[in-house]
């Protein structure tokens, strides 16, 4: 989250009384949270969000986004030392323990969230797979129309393309594994597999 303001000063930025503000918080057109001292707290890109003021850009902020696998922390160590080491210490570290093929990661959301609310403007990886394993000019694309630019450490891969072909047909095979045996009972398996087979069919003529 960004910087936080009190209703004064809330109103003070975007040109509301404080009492505008109270009220609206209120009435649920704005969120708020409370300090320790349970006084009323307002993030500063709902405040623009409210007054449909750009949020200020920071000149320069660069945050690192980490990935691998479940349980593998050691290489998300490993990964955040070489960031480190190239671009010092980040604004902020967004890291994930899931496969790249993986649609619900709670970092990269997050990180995209925070894209949209301009509260960086690089982002920082080791290569391009850690981001995401397929559809990486898409991720990239949506970034650069909030002004952010990804910054990739290395674009060679420890390993050869007939590994990387293998493991990428592996993430696949194991994520259609993963949704079909979500499927319920053996009538809908059954359906699946009947409408795969005739869809495969069509192609094939």
């Amino acid at each position: 989250m960004g910087k936080k303001y009190r209703a004064t000063a809330a109103g003070k930025l975007i040109n509301l009384h404080p009492s505008t503000i109270r009220r609206w918080s209120n009435e649920g057109r704005i969120p708020h949270t409370l300090s320790p001292a349970g006084q009323r707290l307002y993030d500063e890109a709902d405040l623009h969000a409210l007054a449909g003021t750009p949020e200020p850009k920071p000149e320069h902020a660069t945050v690192f986004y980490l990935r691998a696998s479940e349980g593998e922390q050691k290489k998300l160590d490993e990964q955040y030392k070489q960031l480190t080491a190239t671009h010092g210490q980040p604004a902020h570290t967004y890291k994930d323990k899931a496969s790249g093929l993986n649609e619900h990661r709670r970092g990269l959301q997050q990180l995209l969230n925070d894209a949209a609310k301009h509260k960086f403007t690089h982002v920082a990886i080791t290569q391009k797979d850690r981001l995401t394993r397929f559809g990486y000019t898409y991720l990239e694309q949506l970034l650069a129309q909030h002004g952010i630019t990804l910054l990739v450490l290395s674009e060679a891969s420890a390993k050869s393309p007939t590994e990387e072909l293998l493991q990428d047909f592996m993430s696949l095979v194991a994520s259609f594994s993963g949704k079909y045996y979500r499927l319920r009972g053996h009538e809908a398996k059954k359906r699946f597999l009947t409408r795969a087979e005739a869809e495969l069919g069509a192609e094939a003529r």
